[in-house]
């Protein structure tokens, strides 16, 4: 009998532990090695992801569902940045050794052109937005945080359009440590950017800056800055009345050096709202704005959400997109987030080392 009350109750924990570790999700992606750095909507309610597979530039169009509808993989090594498109063709852009990789493809994902841009600054990041006028299209570019000190620093802009034409390429040097990873439209114009900077041998500081369309600072404010620790400025969205930057600052934890992540919030004049920092061992690698008063700040470590007020960061709540995983100790990585029309979570990154999407429903508790 008591043989089979063990049994019994090894059973039952086997059984509660599957239960614990089953996800709730829409439809998760898995494809090669490699990491998907933007994601966005498609007319047709698919969506259409970008990074790198294989050390080479990669763009997959994904249907409602998650099923793969079509992929490219570039012979150019590196990565996609970012993706535009209408009915008529798809526009990656992204770096290909420090430069601006442009490539041009019909709606099936067959390539109509591929370029590369050579610039005065060293670029692993690119942000793309629409021109002047139809078929015209800018690109901001820069080095990221992540990148070694010894590339080139500071920013381009690059104006062309879809048969390859390059109509300007101009470029802001810096002589310090200056880095980019997020660009949005300024209200007024210009554009919000999200910097790290270091000067001399100072730690890498995090800031926020506007700038206008001759790359000249408009202003400029410091988020994230004990000296004696480095910090890093990773995302920035639009928001009511401002935006929201993300990025990692160093902090001491039971005696380890460890990242926490942060959330900004900055009025559309410069100033700084409020500060919070809501995971430890983890860096804000993404923000989006939420439906209400929320913005959705991605932890990069197992994909953890923390939903915060827009007002004053007060944290709504917190979603775990993986019912098990350890934020100091994974494979998990984040890297972009957008919400879908009925309100489901899209994230990208990597998992295992291979290129991962998913998607899980937003559930109040």
């Amino acid at each position: 009998m008591r043989k089979i009350t063990i049994l019994i109750m090894i059973a039952a924990a086997v059984l509660i532990s599957c239960n614990r570790e089953k996800e709730d999700f829409i439809w998760e992606y898995a494809g090669g090695n490699g990491t998907a750095f933007f994601i966005a909507h498609m007319p047709d309610s698919g969506f259409i992801s970008a990074g790198t597979v294989d050390g080479n530039a990669y763009m997959l169009k994904s249907t409602r569902k998650g099923k793969k509808d079509f992929s490219y993989l570039s012979a150019e090594e590196g990565a996609y940045r970012a993706i535009w498109y209408d009915t008529a063709y798809i526009l990656a852009a992204g770096a290909s050794e420090s430069q601006l990789l442009i490539t041009l493809l019909d709606p099936q994902g067959n390539m109509i052109r591929e370029d590369r841009i050579a610039t005065e600054v060293s670029v692993s990041e690119v942000f793309l937005f629409t021109g002047a006028y139809e078929g015209s299209f800018v690109a901001l570019c820069g080095t990221g945080p992540d990148e070694g000190p010894d590339e080139i620093s500071g920013l381009c802009i690059v104006h062309f359009d879809t048969s390859g034409a390059v109509l300007s390429n101009e470029a802001r040097i810096e002589q310090d440590f200056f880095r980019i990873s997020g660009a949005v439209v300024a209200a007024g114009g210009g554009f919000i950017v999200s910097v790290t900077k270091a000067t001399g041998t100072a730690r890498p500081k995090a800031s926020v800056m506007k700038i206008d369309e001759s790359l000249q600072t408009v202003w400029e404010r410091e988020l994230i800055n004990n000296p004696s620790y480095s910090a890093a400025s990773l995302d920035v969205c639009e928001v009511q009345g401002g935006y929201v930057v993300s990025g990692r600052t160093e902090l001491l934890f039971e005696g380890n050096l460890l990242n926490n992540s942060f959330a900004a919030g900055i009025s559309q004049s410069g100033s700084v709202l409020w500060k919070k920092y809501p995971e430890n061992s983890n860096e804000g690698m993404a923000v989006t704005a939420a439906a209400g008063d929320l913005v959705y700040l991605l932890n990069r470590n197992c994909f953890i959400i923390s939903m915060l007020s827009i007002t004053d960061g007060s944290e709504y709540r917190m979603l775990r997109i993986f019912n098990v995983c350890d934020s100091y100790d994974t494979e998990a990585r984040a890297e972009e987030i957008v919400i879908n029309h009925e309100g489901n979570i899209l994230i990208g990154g990597s998992r295992g080392g291979r290129y991962y999407l998913v998607m899980k429903p937003v559930i109040e508790e």
